[in-house]
């Protein structure tokens, strides 16, 4: 099986998967630098791919042709199973009007205005931005307006949170530079 098999046949769902599998490292309580951007980058490009509307997330053909062995794959399988079980019990289709298409591409562009934030060196905003697009990837996935309206208010708190410490970084800085220079 290769990966470009499994992006074709969950077509545009496959928006979803790309943005919680490159969410999920950033849901991690541990900080690691630069990891943020290691996935907001891969990030910010498949929301945009999803903001314009493309059928399904375009990869590189070195990616697709990735060939996954059986016993990985199994063993992945495994471990994720019983996490995919739960979120099948929670997630559903419902709110239909979020998972229309016209919306699916505001979705994109906001999940592209959070991976460049993400990918931004702002300390302590990794895990907050990360459930907010992990929360928007799962609704996509299942179509579950809901969770998707969870991701996004999710996503206004991880934003002024974002915007908070930027502004008092900046602040502390021209502080800083008073005191030195001043």
């Amino acid at each position: 099986m290769r990966l470009g098999e499994v992006v074709a046949a969950l077509g545009d769902r496959g928006y979803g998967l790309l943005i919680l599998v490159l969410a999920a490292p950033n849901l991690l309580p541990i900080y690691i630098p630069g990891l943020s951007a290691v996935f907001g980058i891969p990030l910010a490009l498949i929301a945009v791919q999803m903001a314009l509307g493309l059928p399904r997330p375009w990869l590189p053909k070195k990616l697709l042709r990735r060939p996954f062995r059986r016993r990985e794959f199994a063993s992945l399988t495994q471990r994720i199973l019983p996490w995919v079980i739960r979120l099948e019990r929670v997630l559903k289709p419902r709110l239909p009007a979020l998972t229309h298409p016209i919306a699916e591409r505001l979705l994109g562009v906001l999940a592209l205005v959070l991976a460049i934030t993400l990918a931004l060196p702002i300390p302590l905003t990794g895990i907050p931005l990360g459930i907010a697009l992990a929360l928007i990837g799962a609704g996509l996935i299942e179509r579950d307006g809901l969770v998707m309206l969870t991701g996004l208010a999710v996503a206004a708190v991880a934003m002024a949170y974002s915007g908070l410490l930027t502004f008092a970084a900046i602040d502390g800085a021209i502080a800083l530079l008073r005191s030195l220079f001043g």
